[in-house]
């Protein structure tokens, strides 16, 4: 069983290895980053989403969304300051972009964007709090998808 498993678990990691390839090169000719190398740190690849934002900037809105912010403010990253930076330097000169950022970790949302004192104080344009996510049973079809394609049933063996 063990095996068994080892088999699948390498897999999925393989095909995980080759669907993130995949989607990054069609994101690099979708928006024309096949010159990029991966950034360094966070202050370097928020340099390139503000390259790739101004290549983009037809003068409509543009909308900025990062999910699960806190998990990538990791100890020694240098996210936060590289985030303020990004914030309160090149959005703040543009009228049309809009910033959406959430998160589960509550504890880092409200001591580090809702209450802060440090470079994000008083930047906030609106919280929206949402309510525990429910589900009710027959799950939709969309999600029955969803959860197959993200953990596939093992093919049986004759």
């Amino acid at each position: 069983m063990w095996q068994y498993c080892q088999k699948i678990f390498a897999k999925r990691i393989n095909s995980l290895y080759i669907a993130d390839k995949v989607l990054k090169s069609i994101i690099a000719a979708e928006y024309k980053l096949e010159g990029y190398k991966m950034p360094k740190s966070w202050m370097e690849a928020f340099f390139l989403l503000e390259q790739l934002l101004q290549g983009q900037d037809k003068g409509e809105r543009q909308v900025i969304f990062i999910d699960e912010l806190p998990w990538m403010d990791t100890p020694r990253s240098g996210f936060l300051p590289a985030f303020e930076n990004f914030r309160n330097g090149w959005c703040s000169g543009r009228d049309n972009i809009m910033l959406v950022v959430c998160g589960s970790a509550t504890s880092w949302i409200l001591s580090n964007l809702s209450r802060s004192k440090g470079g994000l104080y008083g930047r906030l344009t609106a919280e929206i709090k949402l309510s525990p996510f429910t589900a009710t049973f027959p799950l939709p079809l969309e999600a029955i998808l969803i959860l197959i394609f993200l953990n596939p049933l093992p093919k049986s063996t004759p």
